[in-house]
């Protein structure tokens, strides 16, 4: 996963290595999740490279995956209607996905390490 290196650019040692962790919990998460919505390898890769790149077109992902651009548009529909994917430009072309998830854990301020535990013994 690519995007841990924005896990270095601010914060704690203590934060960025729950962060990690928290980023790696999502990304199991959301691969099993696609696993039983969908047994397409190719979406699989395509949520891969989410954590690298949380922002995606149709165009990008028929780049990554190798297929045609319906069969990219068609995975990143399943990952649409999964919610791991968000269309944010309202256009008919040239729309850009976000993966919202991925991008808030990313951004996300370090919590307190006393915090950090109350929240995962809860």
């Amino acid at each position: 996963m690519d995007s841990l290196f924005r896990l270095g650019s601010g914060g704690t040692i203590p934060g960025r290595i729950r962060r990690a962790k928290r980023l790696q919990d999502l990304w199991q998460q959301y691969r099993q999740l696609m696993h039983t919505k969908s047994h397409s390898s190719a979406v699989l890769r395509l949520l891969d490279a989410l954590f690298s790149s949380p922002i995606i077109t149709i165009t990008r992902a028929q780049e990554l995956l190798g297929v045609t651009f319906s069969a990219a548009q068609q995975n990143i529909a399943k990952l649409e209607n999964a919610g791991i994917l968000r269309e944010t430009t309202k256009r008919q072309r040239y729309r850009h996905y976000i993966a919202q998830g991925i991008l808030d854990l990313l951004d996300e301020k370090d919590i307190p390490l006393n915090e950090a535990e109350n929240a995962t013994s809860a």
